[in-house]
C-alpha cells in the first residue's frame, strides 16, 4: 500500500516538524514570542484593606427557621382550605353565612372572598420569607375569629368551626414563635428549596 504523507517515498516530500516552524506574524507585524507577559504585582506592594463581608438579607431578626416557615404557610394555607369546604357545605345544606349569603341572593364575590384573603395572604408571606410572620399570624386569627363572631346567631354550627380555625391559626402562630430567629450571628444556614 503506498502512503501520501509528507516525506513518504512516493510523494518526495520533505518532512516538516510543525513545532520547528517560526511563527509568523500576526496582525501588528510582530511575532507572537516577542509578546512578553504582564510582569506580576511587586512583592513589596501593602496587602489589601480587609474588608467587612457584607450582612445577608436572610435570615434577621424576625425571620422564621426553614421548618418552621414549611409549617407556617401549610397551616395556614389549609386554613384557606377549611373555608373552602364550609363555602361547600354551607352551599350544599342551604345554610347561608354572612360571607356568603342564600343562594338566592348572594353577596358580593368580594365579600365572599373574604375569608380567604388572610390565610392565603400569609402563606404568601410565608413563601417569600417576610419577617415578624408570627405576629402577623396572630393578627390573622384574630381576623378569622371576628368572621365566625358575625355567623353565631345565624349559623352556630358553622361558626364552630370558624372559631376552630381562628384557634388553629392562634396555636400554629403561637408554635411559630419558638422557630423565630432573636439574634442573629455566623453564616447563615443552608435553606434548601
Amino acid at each position: 500500500m503506498l502512503s501520501l504523507r509528507n516525506g513518504s517515498a512516493v510523494t518526495g516530500r520533505e518532512v516538516t516538524c510543525w513545532c520547528a516552524v517560526e511563527p509568523r506574524a500576526d496582525a501588528t507585524g510582530y511575532p507572537p514570542s516577542t509578546v512578553q507577559p504582564y510582569p506580576d504585582a511587586p512583592f513589596d506592594a501593602p496587602p489589601p484593606e480587609p474588608t467587612e463581608p457584607p450582612q445577608p438579607a436572610w435570615p434577621q431578626p424576625g425571620h422564621l427557621q426553614p421548618h418552621w416557615t414549611t409549617v407556617f404557610w401549610i397551616g395556614w394555607l389549609l386554613i384557606a382550605g377549611s373555608f373552602a369546604a364550609i363555602w361547600y357545605s354551607s352551599r350544599l345544606l342551604g345554610l347561608a353565612t354572612w360571607w356568603l349569603g342564600p343562594s338566592t341572593d348572594p353577596t358580593l364575590l368580594l365579600v365572599n372572598l373574604l375569608p380567604f384573603t388572610v390565610p392565603i395572604a400569609l402563606s404568601v408571606s410565608a413563601l417569600l420569607r417576610h419577617r415578624w410572620l408570627p405576629y402577623w399570624g396572630l393578627g390573622g386569627a384574630a381576623f378569622i375569629a371576628v368572621i365566625a363572631a358575625f355567623d353565631i346567631t345565624g349559623v352556630p354550627g358553622f361558626a364552630a368551626i370558624e372559631f376552630a380555625l381562628a384557634a388553629a391559626g392562634l396555636c400554629i402562630s403561637a408554635a411559630c414563635l419558638a422557630g423565630m430567629y432573636r439574634r442573629v450571628s455566623g453564616p447563615a444556614p443552608a435553606i434548601a428549596d
